[in-house]
């Protein structure tokens, strides 16, 4: 709250690390569990007699763990490469520390974290989005050759899940816009 009443915005570099990290990893959990409800939806409505036995509850909870410990251990390497940087400047021109930011504050630049970085992104972020779409033209597909009350159950399976995942897509990409374009602004938080 004191930070709102105050004219210079202070943070320490551990704390805004700590921010790149819970940032970076809801968002690419987020990703990974969009997807997990993609297959859920995937297997509901193209394999409807599999389901059971496909879907235990063994392999829900497997694939849950696999879905937070991905993005949870590939954003930790990232945030710990970031930390390893020397900085030669401690402002932050936004209203989030990010990752690329703290990168730009650094001496030296390091190719390694920022191909980490680039790939890291890319995998959870672009795969996720990928398999949600390709799993989604399959229930269509298939959706296309039933009758057109099967037609209205998959619509109503799916709707609320393309609902969420077309909100939170476009969320991302205006926080990625807002990222790239950000530098612009004039106020800074102090590292």
């Amino acid at each position: 709250m004191q930070n709102l009443l105050v004219e210079t915005h202070k943070i320490s570099i551990e704390a805004c690390l700590m921010q790149v990290f819970l940032y970076n990893s809801y968002g690419s959990c987020v990703y990974s569990i969009l997807t997990l409800m993609a297959y859920d939806r995937f297997v509901a409505i193209c394999k409807p007699l599999q389901y059971h036995a496909i879907m235990t509850p063994q392999k829900v909870k497997l694939l849950m763990f696999v879905a937070h410990l991905i993005p949870l251990s590939t954003i930790a390497v990232q945030v710990i490469l970031t930390s390893r940087l020397t900085l030669c400047t401690f402002t932050v021109n936004k209203l989030l520390c990010d990752n690329l930011a703290i990168m730009n504050l650094s001496c030296q630049k390091s190719t390694v974290a920022n191909v980490y970085g680039l790939i890291t992104m890319t995998c959870l972020i672009c795969t996720p989005v990928l398999l949600i779409i390709l799993s989604y033209i399959r229930v269509l597909i298939v959706s296309l050759k039933t009758s057109k009350e099967s037609q209205k159950k998959a619509l109503r399976t799916c709707a609320p899940h393309l609902v969420t995942f077309a909100n939170f897509s476009a969320a991302s990409l205006f926080c990625l816009i807002y990222n790239r374009l950000s530098h612009k602004l004039m106020c800074g938080v102090q590292v």
